[in-house]
């Protein structure tokens, strides 16, 4: 993912769509890992090609959900 400079027309830090050069947006929607499903997690989506990107802080939140989720299981057990 490429960092745009404030010079370019959109927000400064704003992460790009390498094949579209167009600023990525905020979606949230449920994501499924090894059959968990981790709802409204948040991720990066190009508006015109439709690609999404996890930012490396989005994947620290899922990685702490998961791990959660996996101890639940076990205690629920």
């Amino acid at each position: 993912m490429e960092k745009n400079s404030p010079n370019k027309g959109t927000k400064a830090n704003a992460f790009l769509c390498p094949s579209c050069c167009v600023e990525y947006i905020k979606i949230k929607f449920d994501f499924e890992v090894d059959g968990i499903i981790l709802h409204d997690v948040e991720a990066l989506r190009c508006p015109t090609c439709k690609e999404e990107q996890f930012t490396a802080k989005q994947l620290e939140n899922i990685e702490k959900r998961l791990e959660n989720s996996e101890k639940n299981k076990v205690i629920s057990r």
